[in-house]
């Protein structure tokens, strides 16, 4: 996953799941602090960070440069989350 600003890499990073069958996979990238839905406190460690919200599977974090950052501690983040077909959703 590359960042780019005006032609120049300003984040860059490999993320590596293995599938699985009968999943549906979705990947959200955003530039925050942190991803949307997660606590900040568990947000920590090497990437894959493993998460437990939300059907989360992993998340990876990679640094943006500051000279490219809309504000502090802005990064980039690829969240991968997964459901099984017959698994609750939402309410259950």
């Amino acid at each position: 996953m590359r960042l780019r600003r005006d032609g120049r890499v300003v984040a860059e990073g490999l993320a590596i799941w293995d599938l699985e069958a009968d999943v549906e996979w979705t990947a959200r990238v955003m530039r925050a602090p942190y991803p949307a839905g997660a606590v900040p406190e568990n947000i920590t460690g090497p990437n894959p960070i493993k998460c437990n919200w939300f059907w989360c599977h992993s998340v990876w974090r990679f640094e943006i440069n500051a000279d490219a950052r809309n504000y502090e501690d802005e990064a980039l983040w690829l969240w991968v989350s997964r459901v099984h077909p017959d698994e609750c959703v939402d309410l259950c």
